[in-house]
């Protein structure tokens, strides 16, 4: 015969079935955003839609200066400023990664600045011209949209 006291003195212990719990799609990633301010799993596995193929990279603006492109990236750093002269304005420098995870940069002259604005972090789709100052080469915005991603569905 075993002693088999419970630690609270209650004998009466009921069996309680616990279901399992099926993780849901991008929940994981949801709570690092929440709680780290990014993803731990690429931001572009999030987007709500499929991005297709006619997106370039950074690695591809050498061959491309001069020409207007379409490029994907996850916003990194931006940094507001104004512009010299008689009538200064606001315009806006960004840092974004492409879905290689390399950096580029980009420049957002006044006219684009007052149209597109950041509304935070997250996937932009940027349009633009790419430049070359002394081999750096960036993308001069004149257009660009944030993407959604897609919405956890809790059932």
């Amino acid at each position: 015969m075993s002693n088999t006291n419970s630690l609270f003195g209650h004998g009466n212990i009921k069996k309680v079935d616990v279901p399992s719990l099926e993780p849901m799609d991008f929940e994981d990633a949801y709570d690092e955003i929440e709680q780290l301010g990014f993803p731990l799993c690429s931001p572009f596995d999030l987007l709500e839609h499929s991005v297709g193929d006619n997106s370039i990279f950074s690695d591809d603006f050498p061959d491309l200066v001069g020409k207007n492109v379409r490029i994907l990236g996850y916003l990194v750093h931006r940094k507001r400023t104004t512009t010299r002269g008689r009538y200064p304005q606001q315009m806006m420098f960004g840092t974004f990664m492409d879905m290689k995870g390399k950096f580029y940069d980009s420049v957002h002259f006044p006219p684009s600045f007052r149209q597109y604005k950041i509304t935070g972090k997250g996937i932009y789709e940027l349009f633009g011209k790419i430049s070359s100052d002394n081999g750096h080469h960036s993308i001069e915005v004149e257009k660009m949209e944030k993407l959604p991603y897609q919405k956890l569905v809790v059932t």
